[in-house]
């Protein structure tokens, strides 16, 4: 329901001890106002005003940047140790006077929204467990005596390992879309937007781009 917007930066640093494993963590929530005086409303609020994409409409996203720094001191590079410092910024759709919706689309709304958060967090998760297995790699490769003959060399070898697991995440990623997008048309938002005379019996057609979001036909 997102496409984590990854974006990873190595830097290699002398003269400094080495760092202990770690993941230093940032999260930032933010919201796109919707209105709306029902649940079909709603709906088509969010795809009016959800981020569009080539393929469709992002409901709810996930953007992610990383820094990873190596620091060892001069010629030891077994000593050197990778940190990661990981900035998240999730986006989610509020109604901007939820005083106006029947108590039924409210509640609706609000299961919907935790839906979405939900699976924001479990990418999240997923994130975090890449990057942890990037720092292992990394750690065991400079353990092995390797000497710092050649900073580039280096650079070039973790920068591999962090194309490799990076390539190995987005297939979790993916799992996790195939799972979740499905269940979009069956929360009971869209089963109550839905139901309207107009749009009774009508497939929503959800649709699923290289973002991780959810991309959902938008309702006409």
């Amino acid at each position: 329901m997102r496409r984590i917007s990854l974006v990873a930066a190595l830097m290699i640093m002398t003269g400094l001890p080495g760092a202990a494993d770690e993941i230093s963590e940032k999260m930032k929530i933010k919201h796109y106002t919707i209105d709306g005086r029902d649940a079909l409303g709603l709906v088509k609020s969010m795809h009016r005003r959800g981020r569009k994409t080539d393929d469709g409409i992002a409901l709810a996203s996930l953007g992610v940047k990383t820094n990873y720094v190596l620091r060892y001191e001069e010629g030891h590079c077994k000593d050197g140790r990778l940190s990661a410092d990981v900035r998240f910024t999730m986006r989610l759709p509020r109604v901007r006077r939820t005083s106006r919706l029947p108590e039924q689309t409210a509640s609706a709304f609000n299961l919907f929204y935790q839906f979405l958060k939900r699976h924001e967090e479990e990418h999240r998760r997923i994130t975090l467990g890449c990057i942890g297995r990037i720092q292992k790699q990394a750690n065991r490769l400079l353990k092995r005596g390797r000497t710092c003959q050649s900073l580039e060399q280096t650079r070039a070898a973790l920068r591999s390992i962090v194309a490799k697991e990076t390539r190995r995440c987005e297939g979790r990623h993916a799992a996790l879309d195939r799972r979740d997008v499905p269940k979009v048309s069956k929360t009971p938002l869209y089963r109550e937007a839905y139901a309207t005379p107009a749009h009774r019996g009508r497939r929503v057609a959800e649709r699923r781009t290289g973002l991780r979001t959810l991309q959902i036909e938008d309702p006409k």
